[in-house]
């Protein structure tokens, strides 16, 4: 509006939130280009917010006395986010999901007459279970941020008691608190309400508004007691996650056939083929039985789901014989 200096002018302004246009009728009346002219103020009503989206602004300038004929009107436009001044509440921690900590082994389940630290598991014995030996274990971190990182208390359960807190307060608090590891905090103006990351045109949240966290539950292996454990994040007044179990397992050497005292014994002989008067088993279904074999460290806490625990195998072919002496096979438990 450097171009109005003498000139008869007048303007017209859209705030773009279905209010009714304000006139300015010269530069020298509040929002026209006169040094003197003070700041056209308007009020978004209740309810007006631009949502999800950006309201645009536009500046006509209707007439212009001396400017060249057909050049006005000629507008320009801004656009401008309008946040709601009480909007909801982000999603609190009773909205997140904690994922179970890594596994390890294949196909992990749980044995009988298991040992169950949480003090009432929902696991039973032949259920997948998620198997830890050593290391850290680690439930999380939730993958959106959660509300509310400004006040309240987190705390990490570990089998249903408290094993680590912190007091939110208005500044970061990221950090760990024995076994309570709060990764990251976040103002919610470019999340949405489920913590997820949204654009500036998007967001519904004005900044400062309010804060949200991403945590995770995370404990030695060693400090946890063999069995069933459990965990949890709890906040005072946001709530809780889901409760995940796994299974400390106290089991790690590999199994030990020991056949020191093992038996065969011929159970069905058939027809013998004899060959230098040496008989061999020919047909008629021959069969052996094998007994005594015994094997160390096969379960513990949990056991693996494969069909071939135990596996009877025929074993070097004696006098270049061709064909195996007995059939593989392969034995659950």
């Amino acid at each position: 509006t450097t171009n109005t200096s003498g000139a008869t002018v007048d303007y017209t302004v859209n705030w773009g939130d279905g209010s009714t246009n304000d006139d300015i009728a010269n530069d020298t009346a509040d929002g026209g280009a006169d040094t003197s002219a003070g700041r056209l103020e308007h009020r978004w009503q209740n309810g007006t917010s631009s949502g999800t989206g950006r309201d645009t602004v536009t500046l006509t300038l209707n007439n212009h006395s001396t400017a060249t004929p057909g050049t006005t009107p000629v507008s320009a436009t801004l656009s401008l986010k309008v946040y709601d001044n009480s909007p909801s509440a982000p999603n609190g921690l009773s909205n997140k999901t904690l994922s179970n900590v890594s596994s390890t082994g294949t196909s992990p389940r749980l044995a009988a007459d298991f040992t169950d630290n949480t003090g009432g598991t929902s696991l039973s014995a032949g259920d997948s279970v998620r198997r830890v030996t050593g290391g850290t274990a680690t439930a999380g971190p939730i993958t959106t941020f959660a509300y509310n990182a400004d006040s309240g208390t987190l705390t990490a359960n570990v089998n249903g008691s408290d094993d680590g807190n912190k007091v939110f307060t208005s500044n970061n608090d990221s950090g760990t608190f024995s076994s309570l590891v709060i990764d990251s905090e976040s103002d919610y103006q470019l999340l949405n309400a489920s913590g997820s990351s949204t654009s500036f045109a998007s967001s519904i949240y004005y900044p400062g508004l309010y804060k949200g966290f991403k945590a995770r539950v995370a404990k030695s292996v060693a400090s946890l007691s063999t069995g069933v454990n459990s965990m949890q994040l709890s906040h005072s007044t946001t709530g809780n996650t889901n409760t995940v179990e796994f299974v400390k397992d106290n089991l790690t050497a590999s199994p030990t056939v020991n056949v020191g005292s093992a038996t065969v014994r011929q159970n069905v002989a058939g027809t013998f083929r004899y060959i230098s008067g040496i008989p061999y088993y020919n047909s008629g279904s021959p069969s052996l039985t094998l007994a005594g074999v015994t094997i160390d460290n096969l379960v513990g806490q949990c056991y693996t789901n494969q069909s071939n625990i135990v596996e009877v195998d025929d074993g070097t072919n004696q006098e270049s014989t061709s064909s195996n002496a007995i059939t593989n096979t392969d034995y659950t438990y």
